[in-house]
């Protein structure tokens, strides 16, 4: 893959948001109250991986469960189901997985701030570490970054409101991740986004992660808990 996308909360990926009629320069501030929240979501039918060399990876459903630890970190575990390799048809299962078709893969979740001209929004990246599955005797080995397309509640932005419920998509383009790149931590730059896939010893490929997820059911001590997009103040 030439640019990786990682798979946050959501899925949850790695999630993007994009506020309207907002500049690059106003402070975009990500809030969920409380900080320490745990949440679960579910994915919006299936799951593809796609690598440059268009080999593909479809999971037929997949769920996850994730920790928000802080405004812009926290943990997301995903768990795909009835995984193939789509030339070949075979079953594909993560190697610490016991069910055949499943792969579980435990991510980091990093929120950011994208850098645009023309807007603000949200990315947030999720970190896969060295992930391995086996399609019938073939491994592949998958880690690396993967960003989500947006974040928003019934494709409406999520500025200035609160909310307990939110939608979180990766796409593809062209065997590669549609979001490449997002900020660094510090705001004052960008940096790769990138997801490297590799079956057996040959080498790794630029991938991209295709799929969408509601996540919901957050709480915090047994309460229900909510998020707040804040766009006051400035950087």
């Amino acid at each position: 893959m030439r640019s990786l996308k990682l798979i946050g909360i959501a899925l949850l990926a790695s999630l993007s948001l994009t506020i309207a009629a907002t500049s690059a320069a106003q402070a975009v501030t990500l809030k969920f109250l409380p900080e320490k929240s745990t949440f679960k979501f579910a994915g919006n039918g299936s799951s593809m991986l796609e690598t440059l060399g268009k080999k593909r990876i479809v999971c037929l459903s997949f769920t996850g469960s994730g920790e928000i630890h802080s405004e812009r970190l926290g943990q997301m575990v995903f768990f795909f189901t009835d995984c193939l390799e789509a030339s070949l048809k075979l079953k594909c299962t993560g190697l610490s997985d016991t069910t055949t078709g499943n792969i579980t893969i435990a991510a980091e979740w990093h929120l950011r701030h994208l850098l645009s001209p023309n807007e603000a929004a949200f990315d947030i990246a999720i970190l896969v570490s060295a992930v391995h599955f086996s399609c019938a005797g073939l491994l592949f080995t998958v880690n690396g970054c993967v960003a989500s397309d947006d974040l928003v509640r019934k494709s409406i932005w999520l500025a200035g409101e609160l909310a307990s419920i939110f939608e979180f998509a990766f796409l593809l383009s062209n065997g590669d991740a549609a979001v490449p790149s997002i900020d660094t931590d510090n705001s004052l730059g960008m940096e790769n986004c990138i997801l490297l896939t590799k079956q057996e010893a040959g080498t790794a490929e630029s991938s991209g992660e295709e799929g969408s997820a509601i996540a919901e059911k957050c709480e915090a001590g047994g309460l229900e808990c909510t998020f707040l997009v804040d766009l006051t103040g400035t950087q």
